[in-house]
Order: C-alpha cells, then sequence, then structure tokens
C-alpha cells in the first residue's frame, strides 16, 4: 500500500472528491421559452440536465438559459453567479427531485440573490424516463422584493451524470480514498492500488465533448 509520504501528499482525501469546474455536461437539448424580468425579455434558447452525483437518487439540476454555459462554468457555483450578475446570462435554475421542483432560482443580475426559496409550482415534469426530461413552465407574473419576472419554456433533454464522479464511485469498492485532479484535457483518479510500483493507482478521464 501506500508509504506515508504518498499517502499525505496524494491522497489526502477520505471521500470522494469531485470538483464541479470542469467535465460539466453539454447534451443537446429541444428547448423553446422566455424569460421576462423587470420589463426586459430574454428568448431562452439553451437547456442543461444533470445529476449531482452518480447516485441513482441523486437531484438533477436543470439550467434553461439565454446564452450558452461554458462546460467549465455550468457547474461552477461562483463563476455562473458572476456571468448572471454582469448580465451575460438570464434564465432559470430548477432542483428537481422525484419529479418534483425543490428548490429554483431565477437567473437575473436583479433576482439572482433573492430567490431560491420558489418550490414545486416553477415547473411540471411531464417524463423523467430513459434518462430524459421533459418539462414545461408558465410562471407568474410575479414580485420578488419589488423585481416582476415571468417566464415559460418547454424542454426535452437528456440527464448527464457526472462521468469523473461514477468513476470514482466505482473505485471506492477498491480504494478508502480517491482524489480527482482536473487538466485542461480532463481529469485524472488517484487511488490507493497494490497493483501500481509506487501504491498509487491513476485513471485518466477525457474531457466531455
Amino acid at each position: 500500500m501506500l508509504n506515508s509520504t504518498m499517502h499525505s501528499r496524494v491522497l489526502t482525501l477520505t471521500a470522494v472528491a469531485v470538483s464541479t469546474l470542469a467535465l460539466a455536461p453539454r447534451a443537446e437539448a429541444m428547448v423553446n421559452g422566455s424569460l421576462t424580468v423587470n420589463g426586459a425579455k430574454y428568448k431562452l434558447s439553451n437547456a442543461y440536465a444533470y445529476k449531482e452525483s452518480a447516485k441513482p437518487d441523486s437531484d438533477i439540476i436543470l439550467v434553461v438559459t439565454d446564452a450558452p454555459v461554458a462546460a467549465g462554468v455550468l457547474r461552477d457555483t461562483f463563476g455562473f453567479i458572476h456571468l448572471v450578475e454582469d448580465g451575460k446570462v438570464h434564465g432559470i435554475k430548477l432542483t428537481l427531485k422525484d419529479k418534483q421542483c425543490i428548490s429554483g432560482t431565477v437567473l437575473d443580475k436583479a433576482t439572482i440573490n433573492a430567490s431560491g426559496v420558489w418550490g414545486r409550482d416553477m415547473v411540471a415534469v411531464d417524463s423523467l424516463d430513459n434518462g430524459t426530461l421533459i418539462a414545461h413552465a408558465i410562471q407568474g407574473p410575479e414580485t420578488m422584493f419589488k423585481n416582476k419576472f415571468e417566464y415559460t419554456f418547454q424542454v426535452v433533454i437528456p440527464i448527464e451524470t457526472p462521468k469523473a464522479e461514477a468513476a470514482a464511485t466505482g473505485l471506492l469498492d477498491r480504494s478508502e480514498r480517491v482524489l480527482v485532479v482536473y487538466d485542461e484535457g480532463g481529469a485524472t483518479l488517484y487511488y490507493e492500488s497494490d497493483d501500481a510500483e509506487d501504491g498509487i493507482g491513476r485513471h485518466k478521464l477525457p474531457r466531455a465533448s
């Protein structure tokens, strides 16, 4: 197994640590809708749906926007918020569990810090079968801390599971600790391995296309 130096330097985590700065899903989607905030209207023409983790009962995140979101930013909470605060992205972000919406955020610089309290009436899930989400929404007009908004959309989209996390979860059957390190090309998973010369197994994952 690992010597103490290798153990402290490389395998420093006691659980699966999967950064959300890379390998974000970029599945094709069919989406049509609009969002209006304080009189400004935005066409919703991009959608992303992904599981928060590789667990079967993981929450599903649905993001519908007016502008494309780069793979490295979509699941980077602070980076994504900065895009919204800078007025570069507008839309809706929803968290789904068991075909119900449990929370949601109106993505606009006027509302980004005031939302997140809206619930299941933000979207209706029509189908969640075979890894595909079909949903629609007609919401508003509503007032949130003096900000008026309304939106409508229809979406059909495959649901992505983070590849790095799925792989790391599987490796936990063989190793108590797994470390995921991201680079420009994708991710490398490091784990304890008796088969490796230095006691550290390595598994390379390419960046999702």
